[in-house]
């Protein structure tokens, strides 16, 4: 799900880096991406470095397992500024009982595209009660951009 998230956003120009901790799977992502769309591919930049993952918006898009992408949030939050907007990928977790779990949980926001990402037109943007409207409005503006239909969700609830 992650290397289509990254070449939609480097198909319309943004500088993009998709991470994976996975090097056969970060292989398997490039090949993937150059293979189905040449246009962007200049714009990813391909890394199995944690310490690479550092820009303005971060979109995790891991396993679906709140543990797992609390940990992977938590890290990457050390590694980057406090301005620094964070999007979960998920499809069936609560986006606030992630936040609850983070150190910053006003810059946390759900960006849940569908599958395949590059092909699917919605993109739901999910806020929590901590997620500041700056950050919603940003997500929504950067949809657009993206040539998506973003689509405003509640959270899900914890069951």
């Amino acid at each position: 799900m992650g290397s289509g998230i990254a070449q939609v956003f480097a198909q319309n120009g943004f500088k993009t880096i998709l991470f994976d901790v996975n090097a056969n799977m970060l292989a398997n992502a490039q090949a993937k991406i150059k293979k189905y769309s040449a246009a962007g591919f200049e714009n990813i930049v391909f890394t199995s470095a944690l310490n690479d993952c550092r820009a303005d918006l971060i979109i995790e898009a891991i396993i679906e397992n709140k543990k797992a992408k609390v940990e992977l949030l938590g890290n990457l939050i050390k590694l980057n500024s406090p301005d620094t907007v964070f999007a979960t990928n998920t499809s069936s977790l609560s986006v606030t009982a992630i936040a609850e779990k983070i150190s910053n949980p006003q810059q946390l926001a759900g960006m849940h595209f569908f599958n395949p990402a590059p092909l699917m037109k919605l993109v739901e943007i999910v806020g929590t009660k901590y997620t500041s409207q700056s950050i919603i409005e940003f997500l929504t503006q950067l949809t657009n951009a993206c040539g998506k239909t973003p689509v405003l969700c509640k959270t899900r609830l914890v069951l």
